[in-house]
C-alpha cells in the first residue's frame, strides 16, 4: 500500500484514502459539476446558478433557428380614435386653410413585437364590430403617416414598440359570405417574418368602433364646413 502525505495537515496517509483519520480533510478532488453546482468554498450557489442559466441560454439561442423558434411574434392594443381636420391639423399654421371641408377619421394602434425576427405589417388591418342579424360592422384602416398624408408600410424590429395610425377606408356592414373576418370585436394584423404571412387578433370594446359610424363634427371655429356624411348601415 502507497503512502501519501495530507495536503492539509502531513500526515502520512494512505493514497486510497478520501478523508484524512488525521485532520478529516476531504481528499477527492472536485468534478466539473460539482465546481458549476457550488460545492467549493469558493464558489457560492447563486454564483454557480447564475452560470448555469447563462449557459442554458445560450444554447436555447443557438438552437432557435433549428427548432424555428425564432420568429416574429406581434400583438398589442387599440389607442385612441381621432379625426384629422385637413387643412388645419396636418400642415404648418402659414399653410391653413380658412373652410374645412374634408375630414379623415383615424385610429391609434401600439404594436409590439415579442418575438425574435423582424415583422413586416401589412399596410391595412380590419376591425369588427357588433354583429346585426346576419351581418357585422366591419371597418378598414390604412397604415396612415398623418404629416406626410401618405401610407405607410410599418416594420418592427425584435422587442421593439410602435404606433401608428390607421386611416378609415371602409365602413359598412357585410355578411360573413361578402367578406370573412374574426370577431365580432377584434381588429386583425397581418404580418410577415422569415417564414411567410401571419397574424395576430385582438380583442376590443364594442364602443370603440362607434365613433366611426358617426359623422365628423366640423371644427368650433368653422360651423358652416361641411362635414362627409359617415356610410350609413
Amino acid at each position: 500500500m502507497t503512502h501519501i502525505n495530507c495536503p492539509k495537515c502531513d500526515s502520512l496517509i494512505s493514497d486510497k484514502a478520501q478523508v484524512c483519520p488525521v485532520c478529516h480533510a476531504n481528499l477527492v478532488k472536485p468534478t466539473r459539476l460539482s465546481r458549476l453546482l457550488g460545492l467549493r468554498d469558493y464558489l457560492t450557489l447563486p454564483a454557480a446558478l447564475t452560470a448555469l442559466v447563462v449557459s442554458l441560454a445560450g444554447w436555447v439561442n443557438d438552437f432557435r433557428p433549428v427548432l424555428k423558434l425564432d420568429d416574429a411574434k406581434v400583438t398589442g392594443y387599440l389607442l385612441n380614435p381621432d379625426i384629422i381636420n385637413v387643412g388645419l391639423d396636418d400642415r404648418p399654421t402659414e399653410q391653413q386653410v380658412k373652410k374645412v371641408t374634408e375630414y379623415i377619421q383615424i385610429q391609434r394602434v401600439i404594436l409590439f413585437n415579442n418575438g425574435y425576427s423582424l415583422a413586416s405589417v401589412q399596410s391595412s388591418f380590419v376591425c369588427t364590430g357588433d354583429e346585426t342579424g346576419p351581418s357585422r360592422h366591419l371597418f378598414t384602416f390604412v397604415t396612415y403617416d398623418t404629416k406626410q398624408r401618405i401610407k405607410t408600410f410599418v416594420e418592427i424590429k425584435p422587442s421593439e414598440t410602435v404606433v401608428l395610425s390607421g386611416k378609415l377606408s371602409d365602413a359598412n356592414l357585410y355578411t360573413k359570405e361578402e367578406r370573412a373576418s374574426a370577431g365580432p370585436n377584434t381588429c386583425t394584423f397581418g404580418y410577415y417574418d422569415k417564414f411567410g404571412l401571419k397574424g395576430t387578433v385582438i380583442a376590443i370594446k364594442p364602443a370603440q368602433m362607434r365613433p366611426f359610424l358617426e359623422t365628423p363634427s366640423a371644427p368650433a371655429d368653422d360651423a358652416s364646413a361641411q362635414a362627409p356624411k359617415a356610410k350609413s348601415p
